[in-house]
């Protein structure tokens, strides 16, 4: 098994479109090498698992943070009586 991948194959790892891939790429939050004339980018599998990494921080970190809320630009308040619902729309503030 090689130690590169392609665009498309990486943006099924990742389970998103391989645009956003190229664009990740383009932003160098992901290295990727260009080959031939057209500049086909290869994503070597250590840069992959370096990337993997650096989210699982960014994630544990998001845990840690006071507000406690899902998402981070979530303005909705959780009604902590019944988890499975979402009390009224958003939040005033």
């Amino acid at each position: 098994m090689s130690d590169m991948l392609t665009v498309r194959e990486v943006a099924r790892l990742f389970h998103v479109h391989p645009n956003t891939l190229r664009r990740w790429s383009n932003e160098g939050r992901i290295t990727a090498c260009r080959i031939n004339a057209r500049g086909d980018r290869r994503f070597n599998r250590a840069e992959i698992s370096r990337f993997l990494a650096e989210l699982d921080s960014q994630l544990e970190n998001w845990r840690k943070s006071e507000d406690g809320r899902p998402y981070p630009n979530d303005r909705r308040t959780y009604d902590s009586g019944n988890p499975a619902q979402w009390r009224g729309s958003y939040a005033k503030r």
